[in-house]
């Protein structure tokens, strides 16, 4: 069933590049890791390392959607301070703003 999901990624991937370009793109959803938490100017930021095999980005730092900035900063400290990862959606519109922060188990 894995290998079934496997080559179905692999095809999807394949008919998105070959498909031409795209009106939108969606917002990505990332399991990464909590190396830093904190403030910058005005905005709350965070610094993630992505936890695939191969992973999309490195201590790269992305601020905190600015509606629920507080609540997401709780969640990301929370994290860092129990030593868990987190799942985050990343918006597509900018590459470095969080849509979502949650912690795994």
């Amino acid at each position: 069933m894995k290998s079934k999901w496997v080559i179905f990624g692999i095809l999807l991937a394949i008919g998105m590049v070959l498909g031409g370009p795209q009106n939108a793109q969606a917002d990505t959803w990332a399991t990464c890791s909590v190396d830093q938490v904190g403030q910058d100017s005005d905005l709350s930021t965070v610094k993630l390392t992505d936890t695939a095999a191969i992973p999309t980005f490195t201590n790269q730092w992305f601020k905190l959607r600015a509606a629920s900035s507080k609540q997401m900063l709780a969640v990301a400290l929370t994290a860092l301070s129990l030593g868990k990862n987190v799942t985050v959606l990343i918006a597509a519109s900018d590459g470095v703003t969080l849509n979502s922060i949650k912690v795994d188990n």
